[in-house]
């Protein structure tokens, strides 16, 4: 169980999923109903549920790492399958902070709103900041041949 840095709420895992590493480990993640991001600050985990994170209450800790909350916060709206959500999230991070595994954020949930071109796009931004991101390479691969 975690509990948010900043309200208190308790935040507990409700349910497991099993997920496959790229190179085949399998291992269990615990999940909640309730949307939460675990970030780094200071060397330790921290917990910040939804609502503080909506309500920006977030904001009055100095050293939380932004972009890495909203990341966080997007991957959580998309596995929930929350596109909006999820490119708002996206969206709050600058331009310049925006690294592969951001840009690949993005072109994975433009692709499930069926937007390909803005997918494309994002894809190739990610391969602008890392030309050996392996997720992206093989989306690129796989959309070319749904084009052709």
């Amino acid at each position: 169980m975690n509990t948010c840095l900043i309200c208190k709420k308790k935040v507990e895992n409700t349910f497991s999923e099993k997920w496959q590493s790229s190179w085949g480990k399998l291992f269990s993640v615990e999940k909640s109903n309730l949307l939460y991001a675990l970030i780094v600050m200071n060397g330790v985990d921290a917990c910040i549920c939804e609502d503080c994170y909506k309500e920006n209450r977030w904001r009055d800790i100095c050293n939380i790492d932004a972009p890495e909350l909203h990341y966080q916060f997007a991957l959580e709206y998309r596995d929930k399958g929350l596109y909006g959500d999820a490119l708002a999230a996206l969206n709050s991070i600058d331009v310049s902070s925006r690294g592969a595994d951001i840009w690949a954020a993005f072109g994975y949930i433009y692709g499930k709103m069926g937007k390909k071109e803005m997918e494309l796009y994002s894809y190739e931004e990610a391969l602008k900041k890392d030309p050996l991101h392996a997720n992206s390479i093989e989306n690129i691969e796989t959309i070319k041949k749904e084009v052709n």
